[in-house]
C-alpha cells in the first residue's frame, strides 16, 4: 500500500510548523521545502536529524555538505523519498557508513495511514470500512455528540490527562509534557475533540495542524472502551478537517502495514492510504552507544 507519485503527499514532519523544532529544543540549521537538518546539542555531544524528500543522490549531496559526522556525533537520517523500508541497510556518505536504525532507537513509525481530504464527504464516508459506518450510526444514535474546541478548557484537560496517564502507565505510554500541550493550544496549533453523550465524556482526541496538514497526536476513551466513540470521534475529525479546508489528514503511524495488527486494522478502516514512511538510518559512535545503554539499564532499575 503506497502511492502511485511520491508528489502526492509530502510527510507532515517536513512542515515549518512541524513540533520538533517549535517544541522540543530542536533548532533548525537547515530548512527547504524537502530537506530539513535539526540540530540538539547536549554538552559536547551533537544530535542531527535529517529530514528529506530527495533522491538518494540529491541526499547524499546535500549530507557531504553538512558538519555533522564527528566523534561527539549522533545523527539520525529519515529517508521519506524512498517508500519502503527494504531500500537499502546503510548509507556510506563519505567513507562513513550509516546503518539502518535498530527498533529501539527508532525515531519516527515505519508507516501511517493518510485520508486525502480533497475528495468529496460522501466519498470519504464510502472509503470507510463498513463496520465503522454501522459503528458511527449507532453512536449517533445513542446520543454522542463531537464537539470541538480550539481553546484550551481546564476541565477537559484535566480529564484528558488524568485518563491518558492511567493508560501510559497501563501499556507503558510515554506521557505527553503539559506545558508542551498548553502552548500548542496557545499557538492555535492544537484542537481537542471529545464525544459527549449527555453529561458522559467518552473520548478526547488531540489533532495538531501545519500548514494544511493535519495529525492525529493523542486519543484516550473512557472506561466503555467498545461504545463507537473511538470510531466517531475520527470520522468527525475528518468531517471537520474537510470543511475547514485541510488538504491531508495523518492518522498517526502504526508498526507495521498489516491486518494482524490492531492499530492498522483501526487506523486502515476509515479510508486512507497506507504509506511506507521511507527507511530511517542511525549513526551513534560506541562509547555514545555504550553510555546510552547504561543510562537505559539504570532508570529500568529505578
Amino acid at each position: 500500500m503506497k502511492f502511485d507519485s511520491l508528489d502526492k503527499y509530502q510527510s507532515i514532519f517536513l512542515e515549518p510548523e512541524w513540533t520538533l523544532s517549535k517544541y522540543y529544543g530542536w533548532k533548525l540549521a537547515v530548512e527547504g521545502a524537502d530537506f530539513k537538518v535539526l540540530i540538539k546539542n547536549f554538552g559536547p555531544i551533537k544530535r542531527s536529524l535529517v529530514l528529506s524528500q530527495l533522491t538518494q543522490d540529491k541526499l547524499h549531496s546535500e549530507l557531504l555538505k553538512l558538519s555533522i559526522f564527528g566523534p561527539f556525533s549522533m545523527i539520525t537520517i529519515k529517508d521519506f523519498a524512498n517508500q519502503t523500508q527494504d531500500f537499502c541497510n546503510e548509507m556510506l556518505i563519505d567513507g562513513l557508513r550509516v546503518a539502518k536504525v535498530v527498533d529501539s532507537e527508532r525515531l519516527f513509525n515505519k508507516y501511517t495511514f493518510v485520508v486525502d481530504l480533497s475528495l468529496e464527504v460522501d466519498k470519504l464516508w464510502s472509503n470507510m470500512n463498513a463496520d465503522n459506518k454501522r459503528v458511527c450510526r449507532k453512536a449517533i444514535a445513542s446520543g454522542m455528540v463531537v464537539e470541538s474546541i480550539s481553546l484550551l478548557n481546564e476541565e477537559l484537560f484535566t480529564l484528558f490527562y488524568e485518563r491518558y496517564s492511567k493508560m501510559a502507565i497501563e501499556r507503558s505510554l510515554e506521557i505527553p509534557n503539559e506545558t508542551i500541550i498548553r502552548k500548542m493550544f496557545e499557538d492555535g496549533r492544537l484542537c481537542m475533540y471529545y464525544v459527549r453523550n449527555g453529561e458522559t465524556i467518552c473520548t478526547i482526541a488531540l489533532v495538531y495542524s501545519a500548514d494544511s496538514k493535519s495529525i492525529f497526536l493523542y486519543g484516550v476513551s473512557g472506561d466503555q472502551k467498545n461504545d463507537g466513540s473511538a470510531q466517531l470521534v475520527q470520522w468527525k475529525i475528518i468531517e471537520h478537517l474537510k470543511q475547514i479546508g485541510q488538504s491531508w489528514y495523518d492518522l498517526g503511524g502504526v508498526p507495521e502495514l498489516s491486518d494482524l495488527n490492531g492499530i492498522c486494522r483501526f487506523k486502515k478502516s476509515f479510508g486512507g492510504d497506507g504509506v511506507d514512511l521511507g527507511p530511517e538510518y542511525y549513526r551513534c559512535p560506541t562509547f555514545l552507544m555504550l553510555a546510552k545503554n547504561i543510562y537505559k539499564k539504570f532508570r529500568v532499575a529505578l
